[in-house]
């Protein structure tokens, strides 16, 4: 009973955010939840093209690194869309996959890994010493992986924080199990290597409740994400097959 409860109480909030939003002239404003590596690398392009295009529309960012956090507000209709990862919980959702985040190895620059010419494997990877995520779902994604064949990780240390990561890799801590967004391609201490292909990459999606109003600022932004994130992803694969 109280799951049906508490789900008529956010249709109920979805429902005063759009009469709230038309009321007080607000259509043109889009409230966007966010965390920490879409928002390094996806939204600032995003933004300023939205701004470029549609230079009247207000933007209110609002991050959190758990994506399960914003699909509730999302349902409370607290926010317009959020960036997550596929696939979602149940709830009043609809989304657009925007694109796959591959896992990668954070190594040191000096690191005898970055001399090989294969990715290194899931077996091979449980046995060093991992700086992996805390609270993301990407953190069961990638355990799950270890899991399934019967492999136990080694994590020296977790954390959500990217530029933390990269600090302690440089200072030869550990090695980050990372999705290739979370990498710092300006960082010159750590190289950034391919994980094995058994493991499936993250999927990134923009989400909405499929039950409210649909402003055109939000299709025009969700089509926009679209094409930044195609461009990442063509982009990261080029820089693969280079490296490679």
């Amino acid at each position: 009973m109280l799951g049906h409860a508490e789900a008529i109480v956010a249709r109920l909030q979805a429902a005063q955010a759009d009469a709230a939003a038309l009321v007080a002239g607000e259509v043109g404003a889009l409230r966007v939840g966010t965390y920490q590596s879409v928002g390094e690398r996806i939204l600032p392009t995003l933004v300023s093209r939205l701004r470029a295009s549609h230079p009247g529309v207000e933007v209110g960012l609002v991050e959190s690194e758990s994506d399960d956090e914003l699909l509730a507000a999302v349902e409370r209709g607290e926010l317009d869309l959020a960036f997550a990862l596929l696939p979602l919980p149940d709830g009043p959702f609809a989304s657009l996959e925007l694109m796959r985040d591959p896992w990668m190895l954070l190594v040191r620059a000096d690191s005898p890994l970055v001399a090989r010419d294969r990715p290194v494997s899931l077996g091979e990877a449980a046995r060093l010493p991992l700086i992996g995520a805390r609270l993301q779902r990407c953190r069961m994604q990638v355990d799950a992986h270890f899991r399934a064949r019967g492999l136990k990780p080694n994590y020296v240390f977790r954390t959500d924080e990217n530029g933390t990561v990269h600090g302690l890799v440089a200072a030869g801590v550990g090695i980050g199990v990372v999705p290739r967004l979370a990498v710092d391609p300006r960082d010159e201490r750590v190289v950034a290597l391919g994980l094995g292909p058994e493991v499936e990459p993250p999927v990134i999606a923009l989400a909405w409740h499929r039950d409210r109003y649909r402003q055109p600022t939000a299709e025009t932004f969700t089509a926009q994400a679209s094409a930044v994130c195609a461009e990442l992803e063509r982009d990261g694969r080029a820089a693969l097959a280079a490296a490679g």
